[in-house]
């Protein structure tokens, strides 16, 4: 089985902390642009005061980005 994983906000973005997790686990350059019910949610206080992003089913729909994984599950 194949499986992907759906990624929003700094899941993406953030070098510092995720770079590695993801060279390792997923195909990064295999990503597809998928609309996803996001919901924008509190104000970081760690993060620049960026919003915090989550999935709601009734949430606006917003881009995200759907990213392979390196491995078979």
């Amino acid at each position: 089985m194949r499986a992907g994983i759906l990624i929003i906000g700094s899941l993406l973005w953030d070098n510092c902390q995720r770079d590695a997790w993801r060279r390792t686990r997923l195909r990064v350059d295999r990503r597809l642009h998928v609309k996803a019910p996001i919901c924008y949610g509190r104000r970081s206080t760690s993060r620049g005061r960026t919003f915090t992003m989550t999935l709601e089913p009734d949430g606006a729909l917003g881009e995200a980005v759907l990213v392979p994984c390196v491995s078979a599950i």
